[in-house]
């Protein structure tokens, strides 16, 4: 993939948000969600300078020019933190005795979830095995949402998306098979 160009993925991001919400609307819960196409196209705007900041971490700022290009678990760290900083699902108060699932809860950190599985298998073409991954999940999620919740600080300092990515790797090297 050695021409390959990480924005591509935008438009199979767009296509899974989209079965998402369909999955939701023939969901009885559906009247607890609402969903904002619109906001893929805004994080699609603000991705490439994101990517930059993210290469000046790794390579330092006089290095940025050089074509210097980073690895598929920060670019996926990256995609789950613009998803999470600026949701596309938003969970909305019903009046209703009724409360959502935990899923509709957590259902950005479920799409974001899905987004990582996804571009792995593609980039990999390996199978992401669910089941082995069921002891970690919930603390995964736990993680993307406390991210979710307190993005703002960690935007503000630097090496998040390492450190996630370095999560990510983890995932790849003892979940995909």
């Amino acid at each position: 993939m050695t021409e390959f160009n990480s924005q591509d993925f935008f438009t199979h991001i767009k296509k899974l948000a989209d079965k998402y919400y369909e999955l939701i609307k023939n969901n009885s819960e559906t009247n607890f969600v609402e969903y904002d196409s619109k906001k893929i196209d805004a994080i699609k705007k603000i991705y490439p300078v994101r990517l930059d900041s993210v290469k000046k971490e790794i390579y330092g700022e006089r290095d940025i020019e050089t074509g210097n290009k980073i690895d598929r678990h920060k670019i996926v760290s990256l995609y789950m933190q613009l998803f999470l900083e600026n949701p596309v699902f938003k969970l909305v108060s019903v009046p209703t005795k009724k409360y959502p699932s935990p899923k509709m809860i957590f259902i950005n950190e479920s799409f974001c979830f899905d987004i990582m599985t996804v571009i792995l298998q593609v980039w990999t073409g390996k199978k992401f095995n669910l089941e082995k991954f069921d002891d970690y999940k919930t603390h995964f999620f736990k993680l993307l949402s406390y991210y979710k919740e307190h993005s703002e600080f960690y935007k503000r300092n630097a090496f998040f998306t390492h450190t996630l990515a370095h999560i990510i790797y983890f995932i790849e090297l003892n979940f995909m098979k």
